[in-house]
C-alpha cells in the first residue's frame, strides 16, 4: 500500500496492489474499509489484470483533519486495509468499531436527482458495463460495490468520479 498526500488540496491517493481471486470481494472490502475509517472516496480507478493482480487507486479526503493527514492516521488506515484484505477482521467489524460514522447519510446534498443505472452489454466483449449516476453520500461506493458482490459479480475495472455532490461510477463486471 502506498499513500501520497497533497497538502494543498487535502486529498490523499491510496494505492493498493495485491493478488485477487475471482469472487473474493476485494473491491467492496477496500471501499468498506476506507468508509469505515471515515474517509470520503472522491475518485477511484481499479483494474484486475489477467494474472489476478489488482491495482486499485483511490483519491480520498479525511474530514477529520484540516491540513496534512498525520502519519499515525495513515498507519491506522493501512493497518485496517491490511487486516481486512488478510481477512483478520471484517468490514462490518470496522463499522462497529467506528459507530460515529453512518453509511449513506444524505446530509448536505445539493441536488436531489433520482439515481439512474444504465447497463450495457455492447460496449465490451468480455464484460457488462454498469453506469451509476447518483447523488453522493457517505458510503455510497461501498454500498454499490457490496451490492455487486452480493449479486455474484466481479468488478474487473471501475472508474469512480465525484463532481460536487454527483457521482458517475462506471463498473465493468463479469460473473464469478
Amino acid at each position: 500500500m502506498l499513500f501520497r498526500s497533497d497538502e494543498e488540496s487535502r486529498l490523499v491517493e491510496v494505492l493498493v496492489i495485491t493478488r485477487d481471486r475471482p469472487g473474493s470481494g476485494v473491491f467492496s472490502r477496500i471501499c468498506g474499509t476506507l468508509t469505515a475509517r471515515g474517509l470520503s472516496i472522491l475518485a477511484a480507478n481499479i483494474c484486475t489484470t489477467d494474472r489476478q493482480v489488482i491495482i486499485d487507486r483511490f483519491t480520498v479526503k479525511d474530514p477529520d483533519f484540516a491540513g496534512r493527514i498525520p502519519a499515525f492516521r495513515l498507519r491506522e488506515i493501512e493497518d485496517s486495509l491490511r487486516q481486512v484484505l488478510e481477512e483478520q477482521v471484517s468490514v462490518e467489524e470496522l463499522f462497529r468499531r467506528n459507530q460515529r460514522l453512518t453509511v449513506a447519510s444524505t446530509t448536505g446534498v445539493l441536488c436531489h436527482e433520482p439515481a439512474r443505472v444504465v447497463i450495457d452489454n455492447q460496449v465490451s466483449e468480455s464484460a457488462t458495463v454498469i453506469d451509476v449516476f447518483a447523488n453522493d453520500a457517505r458510503g455510497l461506493l461501498y454500498i454499490i460495490a457490496k451490492a455487486l458482490f452480493d449479486l455474484e459479480l466481479s468488478v474487473i475495472l471501475a472508474k469512480i468520479t465525484t463532481h460536487v455532490d454527483q457521482v458517475l461510477d462506471v463498473f465493468y463486471v463479469t460473473t464469478r
